[in-house]
């Protein structure tokens, strides 16, 4: 957020589809949200509905991290999933679903594992990190980031 706010030519967005939002927090608010860069990591029921709700608030920019592929048994809780997903990878089905909200969203997706070296500069862009995973090593990993980056 540090990057949208300081942004001095941010245009104002007021569309019908945000018109609630825009009451709350006005256009300049509205427009901030459709400029940050969000990073879920971990896209099972959590970061998917995660996923889904900031792409309805107006989110834009998404980076989704998770190493995991649909199973049968994520079906009932993976927002976006279907039959015909099992076996693709979860960051993919997420990517589509965001699309289908917004088709313009800038979308990086990683099937990748957040303790893995590797996949941390994808994180290094974003605004905010949303941590929908059930592994303590992610946990310790983003926490880290969060703190190293003074990212929220």
């Amino acid at each position: 957020m540090r990057r949208a706010l300081a942004y001095p030519g941010l245009p104002e967005i007021s569309t019908l589809a945000h018109d609630r939002q825009v009451r709350a927090f006005g256009p300049r608010g509205q427009a901030i949200i459709s400029h940050i860069a969000v990073a879920i990591i971990g896209l099972g029921g959590t970061g998917s509905a995660v996923a889904q709700q900031l792409a309805h608030l107006g989110v834009r920019r998404f980076i989704l991290i998770d190493p995991d592929v649909v199973e049968m048994t994520n079906l009932n809780r993976l927002v976006g999933a279907t039959p015909a997903d099992i076996g693709r990878p979860k960051a993919e089905v997420a990517a589509r679903h965001i699309r289908s909200i917004n088709s313009k969203a800038e979308i990086t997706a990683l099937r990748a594992d957040i303790v893995d070296e590797a996949s941390l500069p994808a994180l290094y862009g974003a605004d905010f990190l949303f941590l929908c995973t059930d592994s303590h090593a992610s946990r310790a990993v983003v926490g880290q980031l969060a703190y190293q980056f003074l990212l929220p």
